[in-house]
């Protein structure tokens, strides 16, 4: 029998397995709750399928009765950040599911894991991979940065894979829209990725903060561990205060010299998002291009009146799930603890995914190609005022 959003609607109501799985903390609402593939403080994450669409996803569940004032700003400040960005490298928010003693926050599933885990079993990244990486993290900031969304816990542990050529950045809890220009005052972050400025106990520039941070993760994704390091958190602090690390010699002039450029300890002398982009390490690599902006509520005339291809595949994909027009006029405005916007936006996802995939491994296999054409490059073998050689 075919699945609709009615015959799902009439299971999760009168359904004995259903309703078992829903008294066994198995089930919410459209979600089978699987095993549990990640935690933090104040929140676990699960791996779900949509039972609908059968779409795997990330489910973020959060206990209501430890959630403090400052977790709920950090939930509120992630779920409006991620509702502006639209992008192949930025994990995607579908909905947010809300129980009596929990919050579900539904997410895209990025199958492969953490690039800190990846790196740590694997060890560091041949220059080749790290290029094909590193260029989809800067075209995902990039685009941030151009929406004035500053990230402020760039980290290993926020880069994740979908494949294991295909990175999602996540964890838009610290996230801010900040006016260029403007400064800010709260310390984020990893201490280990924290830029000099942060521990100085006055204001800095978002951006730059950003910056250093992805210095400190190239470096990482080239070397295997992080620049900076100390047996305590003051030990740390005055490494990263001096600005002095190591550059290993078999590192390329390229990649020393933009790793050099991104960690300076003045942010007014450190590099910028554009110039990382046309810099010698990424001169190979194209950047991934932002998705094609839909409204995330479903929008009567955008979809209704679906001229766009894309959006015509959205709405031939809803109506074979059994939701019509009546449907999407009921529920367009009701925002993201909805079902049906739930639905509506995994199956943008969907639609958006197949459609940059081909787009996705034609640029990927250009990248290698155009990678392996590069000149080897000499080493840099000489002191620095921020930097020594290993």
């Amino acid at each position: 029998m075919k699945k609709t959003y009615q015959s799902m609607l009439d299971k999760l109501a009168n359904d004995p397995i259903m309703q078992k799985e829903i008294a066994l903390g198995q089930r919410i609402g459209f979600y089978n709750i699987c095993e549990e593939i990640g935690s933090g403080n104040f929140s676990k994450v699960n791996l779900g399928i949509h039972s609908l669409t059968n779409e795997k996803v990330a489910m973020k569940i959060m206990d209501k009765s430890v959630m403090n004032e400052k977790t709920k700003n950090l939930l509120a400040n992630e779920i409006k950040t991620m509702e502006q960005l639209h992008h192949p490298n930025i994990i995607r928010l579908f909905e947010c599911v809300e129980a009596t003693t929990q919050i579900y926050l539904v997410m895209e599933y990025a199958g492969h894991g953490e690039l800190y885990s990846y790196i740590h079993h694997r060890g560091k990244l041949s220059e080749n991979d790290c290029k094909l990486i590193f260029a989809q993290i800067i075209s995902a900031i990039s685009y941030m940065h151009s929406k004035n969304i500053i990230h402020r816990d760039i980290k290993a542990e926020n880069v994740l894979l979908s494949r294991p050529d295909l990175i999602k950045l996540a964890d838009f809890g610290f996230a801010c829209e900040v006016n260029p220009g403007d400064m800010l005052t709260t310390f984020c972050g990893s201490p280990a990725y924290a830029a000099p400025e942060l521990f100085k106990n006055s204001k800095y520039y978002g951006r730059s903060v950003d910056i250093w941070a992805i210095g400190v993760l190239l470096y990482f994704m080239l070397v295997g561990n992080t620049p900076f390091r100390g047996e305590t958190f003051n030990n740390l602090k005055q490494c990263i205060l001096r600005g002095t690390y190591a550059l290993p010699n078999y590192l390329s002039i390229s990649a020393q010299r933009v790793i050099s450029q991104m960690l300076v300890i003045d942010p007014m002398k450190r590099t910028t998002i554009d110039n990382i982009k046309n810099c010698n390490f990424l001169k190979e690599c194209k950047f991934t291009k932002p998705y094609i902006q839909f409204s995330m509520i479903m929008d009567e005339n955008e979809l209704l009146e679906a001229k766009n291809p894309l959006m015509v595949k959205v709405r031939n994909k809803l109506q074979f799930y059994g939701i019509n027009d009546t449907i999407i006029r009921e529920n367009m405005t009701k925002g993201i603890n909805n079902s049906v916007i739930g639905i509506y936006r995994i199956v943008v996802h969907q639609v958006q995914k197949d459609f940059n995939y081909k787009q996705q491994q034609n640029q990927i296999r250009y990248d290698r190609v155009m990678i392996r054409r590069g000149k080897s490059l000499p080493v840099l073998n000489m002191e620095s005022k921020t930097c020594s050689i290993l």
